[in-house]
């Protein structure tokens, strides 16, 4: 197979478990005391790649196209569609303090415009289900006037 006949497979092949996935999530909604584990598991599964993308090593903005890009990238598209699975307030107790302080790190760092656009809607759903987390997450790094500009109109944007 040819380069661009593996890259369109790729494509073809995430976007059908990101349906699936969203599939699932539809169905599950509102059913948590008849799925607890699966509901830990994707709040697990969120903590995983947020950690993840902030134990990376290299805190740079890679090139776009690049591989780290597209890690980047796929990272924050899977956690937009596993946002969906945070609908209760209940569950707004399994964000751990080190994991806001990961999410407050991520906000800060450089990044594409591609990977921002996703983590910022990532972190819209997150508030909209959450709006404590304005509080402890948003306003404190607004507060702070050595924040860069591409992390502040982040800010904004998710702020609302």
């Amino acid at each position: 197979l040819g380069e661009d006949s593996i890259m369109f497979h790729g494509v073809y092949v995430r976007l059908v478990v990101m349906l699936f996935l969203e599939k699932v999530i539809k169905r599950l909604r509102g059913k948590e005391e008849q799925y607890p584990g699966f509901y830990q598991g994707i709040t697990r599964m969120i903590e995983l790649v947020i950690t993840e993308q902030f134990d990376s090593k290299d805190n740079t903005s890679p090139m776009p196209y690049s591989a780290e890009h597209r890690r980047r990238l796929r990272s924050w598209q899977l956690m937009f569609v596993l946002a969906d699975v945070l609908s209760s307030e209940a569950r707004l107790q399994d964000f751990s303090e080190s994991l806001v302080a990961k999410l407050k790190g991520l906000i800060l760092s450089n990044n594409v415009f591609g990977v921002r656009v996703f983590m910022d809607m990532f972190l819209i759903k997150l508030i909209k289900r959450y709006p404590q987390l304005i509080d402890t997450i948003i306003l404190p790094l607004l507060e702070n006037i050595n924040v860069k500009a591409q992390a502040r109109i982040s800010l904004l944007m998710i702020s609302g």
